[in-house]
């Protein structure tokens, strides 16, 4: 619409919202044959489930009535529901179940369009949460990418893996940035389950560390530092192997390395070894664990000498 705008091409907004909640119970009352103020608690009801969306609403409505939960009375000769029932419904689960339902009545081609234009609405999703996290947008971020994420089919993460993938990381990096660390480890969680290799989940397990840091769990952090390392096949010792003999040793053979390698030749050189690229990701985190872990800087000492050595050594 913005291009369209910008190129002088007439256009027409129209702008499609909820119905009001009076205009939902003259609908309401129209459609049960009975007086406004009687239907009133009910389109409360129905108000606050569907928000006033149309379809929402008819979705419901039908719910109800195929449950036995809105149901004629041929004694009373009207119109009846159960109000303490309703009212505990939960809407989601009724209208994605007939919707389901009516997915499952359409041609294999028809349900294939859908779900190529539900894909292609999670990208456009996907690429507007993008946006909105570069511009330091998180909550909306995350909105758009909540979005993005309920447009994919119940089996996406086998039939669009990728794309959840990518998702589902931005969503949690989102949620992390608006300070939501619940909903950002509930994501997490989820990629660690679903991921198919440890390439795939490492950039989650960098932000799972960083969300520890960011709420003081220095134990966390360091633990999952020290296990993804170890996967990585880093040796990382014991805490009390590493003495002040130790670490005595290791600090000046680190700065003989330094002065013989470093140089302009050194700072050309790029890392080619995937394996030492990721390794190097998880060090400054687990030296800014060990910083607080330990009561003695031992550890962050030799840390840090290990996390220079590996950088001179492959660039």
């Amino acid at each position: 619409m913005e291009r369209l705008e910008i190129s002088n091409v007439p256009t027409t907004k129209v702008c499609l919202t909820g119905l009001s909640l009076e205009d939902l119970n003259t609908m309401i009352s129209d459609a049960l044959c009975l007086f406004p103020r009687i239907c009133m608690s009910l389109s409360k009801i129905v108000f606050q489930k569907t928000k006033g969306n149309p379809f929402f609403v008819l979705e419901f409505m039908q719910s109800l009535q195929s449950r036995g939960l809105l149901f004629y009375d041929c004694r009373q000769k009207r119109w009846m529901w159960n109000e303490e029932s309703i009212h505990a419904e939960d809407i989601t689960d009724n209208v994605l179940h007939l919707l389901s339902s009516k997915m499952n009545g359409l041609s294999d081609d028809m349900q294939m369009l859908l779900k190529a234009m539900a894909c292609f609405g999670t990208k456009l999703n996907m690429a507007a949460g993008k946006k909105a996290i570069e511009s330091c947008r998180h909550k909306t971020a995350y909105s758009y990418l909540y979005n993005a994420l309920s447009l994919l089919p119940d089996d996406h993460w086998d039939s669009n893996y990728d794309l959840s993938l990518r998702v589902s990381f931005m969503m949690a990096s989102a949620a992390n940035s608006s300070s939501m660390y619940g909903e950002a480890e509930i994501l997490l969680q989820r990629i660690f389950d679903k991921g198919h290799c440890t390439t795939d989940k490492l950039p989650s397990y960098h932000l799972l560390i960083t969300i520890f840091l960011s709420q003081g769990k220095v134990v966390d952090a360091y633990n999952t530092c020290s296990s993804m390392l170890s996967h990585l096949g880093e040796t990382i010792p014991e805490p009390e192997t590493v003495t002040p003999k130790v670490v005595g040793k290791v600090v000046p053979e680190t700065l003989q390395m330094v002065r013989e390698i470093y140089g302009a030749e050194w700072l050309g050189k790029k890392i080619e070894n995937e394996s030492v690229r990721q390794i190097l990701k998880f060090y400054p985190a687990l030296i800014t664990a060990s910083f607080f872990y330990f009561e003695q800087p031992y550890m962050m000492a030799y840390f840090v000498a290990r996390m220079v050595q590996l950088s001179l050594q492959h660039g």
